[in-house]
């Protein structure tokens, strides 16, 4: 068995990687075909995961996510409006305090449920010596259990 090594063990200690790393969990990227997902779709959610540091939903703006996505903001919106309409993520509005229109907060709730689907009666033929059985039957989140949020 392979003894697992940190980040800095993996990739070294200097400025690449003083500046952290991003979670993308490896099922965006194992069903991102079968979810239709292109490029674009792929740089704005790893872009959104950037700003997701605890179980809440990420808020960046759309000049932030264009930023980092490396594409412009038209880009972004359009990518996150295909998303939205295809139902896997939610862009719900942030509010300030006086009710002022903020960041969007993006809700991958309905990713991770898609992906899950497709877990059970779809799996990528190369991934099934991956698969751990106990997993597959995990409940899919709901709508009160922060933890699962993602």
């Amino acid at each position: 068995m392979t003894p697992i090594k940190s980040f800095k063990q993996t990739w070294g200690d200097d400025f690449f990687t003083s500046r952290g790393f991003t979670m993308v969990p490896n099922a965006v990227l194992e069903f991102a075909a079968k979810l239709h997902l292109h490029s674009k779709h792929i740089a704005v959610i790893t872009a959104a995961l950037y700003w997701k540091w605890d179980s809440r939903r990420p808020y960046p703006s759309i000049d932030s996510l264009a930023a980092a996505a490396g594409c412009s903001n038209r880009t972004v919106q359009r990518a996150l409006d295909d998303l939205e309409h295809r139902n896997l993520v939610k862009v719900l509005p942030g509010c300030d305090k006086n009710g002022g229109q903020t960041s969007n907060l993006i809700d991958f709730t309905p990713l991770r449920e898609a992906i899950n689907g497709l877990s059970r009666v779809d799996l990528p033929a190369w991934a099934h010596e991956y698969t751990d059985p106990r997993q597959a039957s995990l409940p899919l989140e709901t709508e009160s259990d922060e933890s699962y949020r993602w």
